[in-house]
């Protein structure tokens, strides 16, 4: 029982690597993206929210309603261009952090290929790059995560 248990899980899992290839190589096979072509805007109107909670809610379809985005899609998650933890979560108001300009869907696969950016070290220092950004103003942070992307080839 233990081994259809561990086989179904398995299963489970190659299922959702499939749909993170899939959304992955489609979202490649179009990019290089504008910032404003990966933005989720309403309507063309920039918004902000309080928390990530009132900009994402994973809820009942009557409460999605009241909620202009919900989740990222198949395969992909959102992004904070700016971060939205560490010390950002006490340094920075959250409507700078939790916008239709910083807020972005990525495939998953493609998201971790960011984070993996923001593990890395900076030259000259003991941390990371994600630690020393925290230690920057807020436009120093975005265009940081902005350049990251860029030099992944998912913005133009």
């Amino acid at each position: 029982m233990a081994v259809l248990v561990d086989l179904a899980n398995t299963i489970a899992e190659f299922r959702k690597l499939k749909i993170a290839a899939d959304a992955a190589i489609a979202f490649v096979q179009h990019g290089p993206y504008s910032l404003e072509e990966l933005q989720v805007v309403a309507d063309d109107n920039y918004e902000e929210f309080s928390s990530y909670g009132e900009f994402y809610k994973d809820l009942t379809f009557a409460e999605r309603l009241e909620k202009r985005f919900g989740r990222a899609g198949d395969g992909q998650q959102y992004h904070h261009i700016v971060t939205q933890g560490g010390v950002n979560e006490d340094k920075i108001p959250p409507e700078l952090l939790q916008n239709t300009d910083n807020v972005i869907p990525l495939p998953t696969l493609l998201h971790e290929a960011v984070n993996a950016e923001y593990s890395e070290l900076m030259a000259g220092t003991k941390m990371t790059k994600y630690q020393w950004l925290q230690t920057q103003p807020y436009d120093v942070q975005r265009e940081e995560g902005l350049k990251i992307l860029r030099e992944l080839n998912i913005l133009k």
